[in-house]
């Protein structure tokens, strides 16, 4: 249902074929790194932009790719508006917490995994939403410091499972595209035409509890509606 946004990371196959052997951390390199994805949590609560760029690597190379398609962010400017999106439609980040971590190393390159969950408020409508999904970065030393090189973070699909009755806000009877967007950020207006079956701008009851029966509506709904959550 609703997911907001972030990116998919799959670069480092090729590069494995001329790296050094794959080494478990050491416990002061797994300390570091631990520090940076906290210290990550931490900024992205406080809306810090400038720390987060900063702990990012600077390069065309640098990359934060979602489970949307077409979400794409390569370079700190691009990077850094995704950000700024994610402030905007974000109006509270109340917690944030991982779990399942792991992580392999190889000489001053990084790439690890964690299981992440976050209780969140949308600026749009003040709807709360319990995320949960799956992070992995890419982290290269740069000096004494590790820096990101690529982020990914994609949310676990869940059915939907909100009612008409809640959608509606204004009780007319009827949901057009703006409803809908508020419980579900990422509904494109094409996935919200597919609804509309008799094409008035609007989604009776009637085509909301008959799109599951639809073979063509099932596929739509079955790709992620995410947030921009990174």
């Amino acid at each position: 249902m609703k997911r907001m946004t972030g990116y998919l990371v799959m670069a480092m196959i090729a590069v494995a074929l001329v790296m050094p052997a794959v080494a478990k951390a050491t416990p002061k390199v797994e300390g570091e790194i631990k520090a940076v994805l906290k210290k990550h949590g931490e900024l992205y609560k406080a809306r810090d932009l400038k720390g987060i760029m900063n702990l990012y690597a600077k390069g065309p190379e640098v990359m934060s790719i979602g489970s949307e398609e077409g979400k794409v962010a390569i370079g700190q400017g691009q990077i850094s508006a995704e950000y700024k999106k994610s402030f905007v439609a974000i109006a509270e980040l109340k917690s944030i917490s991982s779990s399942n971590f792991k992580m392999s190393v190889s000489g001053n390159v990084a790439w690890v995994y964690l299981q992440i969950k976050a209780s969140l408020v949308f600026a749009q409508g003040g709807k709360p939403l319990d995320v949960k999904g799956h992070f992995t970065a890419v982290l290269k030393k740069d000096g004494k410091q590790w820096k990101f090189v690529q982020t990914h973070f994609s949310e676990v699909a869940r059915p939907l499972v909100i009612t008409f009755e809640e959608i509606d806000v204004n009780k007319d009877g009827k949901i057009d595209y703006k409803e809908m967007t508020v419980v579900i950020p990422g509904m494109t207006p094409e996935q919200f035409k597919s609804l509309d079956r008799n094409k008035d701008g609007f989604i009776t009851k009637d085509e909301y509890q008959g799109y599951m029966t639809d073979e063509q509506t099932q596929v739509v709904w079955a790709r992620p509606h995410n947030i921009s959550f990174r």
